[in-house]
């Protein structure tokens, strides 16, 4: 097989989903060209064949905020119906939160806990039972997170700062000079920081310090834009655990290896992609969200969280 032909990718031509529970549909596959591209010849190393996207819920509003717990479930946000709700290993989507105060990002901490930012800027940390406490008040903008395996964390959002919390729960503002940070992941072995800057095409890296503060900001990975209209639009991100960043965009999810190189783009069926996550038993299944559905898709590869212990194999800036 010609190692530089896109891979065939299948479409599924669903049946329209009952709104009441969220369930995830059942339907039959067609098949359509994937455009991966530039690089998609190493999109081989990580796409599967015969699996494509698939939409693992619809009939929402809006769909953001991805997170995954240690379970593989995931939980995302319909912001405008101030609810949460979650996918579990069976694919069936429920309630979580009746009320989620209109949270934007969220993120999981080595504790179990559900960490999530409200449009009002209070980072509420809530427990199995979706009960929950107030960790800080003072989030005002901040629309992603990133939370380490040691429970100290990383936000920013919309001013343009990154802040960071530690286990303390005080916070430290680490840099300011963001157009509007979109998106935020750790690196596997958790020593880097990588923050997409909305307002430019460009994906940030930090060097994550012993204390936890950040240092040698460079230029990390530079997204492909639409050809006309806006720019890439980065957001929402997640790492596998060779140490790939997968970032959302509108054109897609684009994907860089190590040092920034570029290794392709996925796109989606509904165009602009706003949040990824890496789900699932095995956390082998890519999530990401699209206007008001949910997709899904089987990878080779499997997802790093940050609440997870890092890995030993260092991570790699340009």
């Amino acid at each position: 097989m010609n190692p530089l032909k896109p891979l065939a990718v299948c479409l599924l031509a669903l049946a329209p989903m009952a709104c009441a529970n969220h369930t995830a549909p059942s339907g039959t596959t067609s098949s359509t060209e994937s455009q991966v591209s530039p690089g998609s010849e190493h999109l081989q190393e990580i796409l599967l064949p015969d699996e494509g996207w698939k939409v693992a819920g619809e009939g929402y509003q809006e769909v953001v905020g991805l997170a995954s717990n240690a379970k593989g479930e995931v939980f995302f946000n319909d912001p405008p119906a101030h609810k949460t709700l979650t996918i579990g290993l069976d694919g069936k989507v429920v309630p979580f939160l009746a009320d989620s105060e209109n949270n934007t990002g969220q993120a999981f901490g080595p504790d179990g806990k559900l960490y999530a930012v409200t449009i009002l800027g209070r980072l509420l940390a809530y427990s199995d039972g979706a009960t929950s406490e107030l960790y800080a008040f003072d989030a005002s903008a901040c629309r992603a997170i990133a939370v380490r395996s040691d429970g100290s964390m990383y936000l920013t959002g919309t001013n343009g700062i990154v802040w960071r919390y530690n286990t303390t729960r005080r916070r430290k503002e680490e840099d300011k000079e963001f157009g509007s940070g979109a998106g935020i992941a750790l690196s596997p072995d958790q020593s880097i920081l990588y923050v997409a800057d909305g307002a430019s095409p460009w994906v940030y890296s930090y060097q994550i310090q012993a204390d936890g503060s950040l240092a040698k900001k460079v230029q990390y990975f530079h997204l492909r834009s639409p050809d006309v209209g806006e720019g890439a639009g980065g957001a929402g991100m997640c790492v596998d655990r060779d140490g790939r960043l997968y970032v959302a965009t509108r054109l897609g999810v684009q994907i860089c290896a190590q040092g920034g190189a570029a290794n392709g783009t996925l796109p989606l069926p509904t165009g602009h992609v706003t949040s990824i996550c890496f789900g699932g038993e095995k956390f082998d299944t890519l999530f990401a969200t699209c206007g008001d559905k949910l997709y899904k898709r089987k990878m080779k590869v499997q997802g790093a969280e940050g609440f997870a212990a890092p890995t030993k194999t260092a991570a790699a800036q340009p």
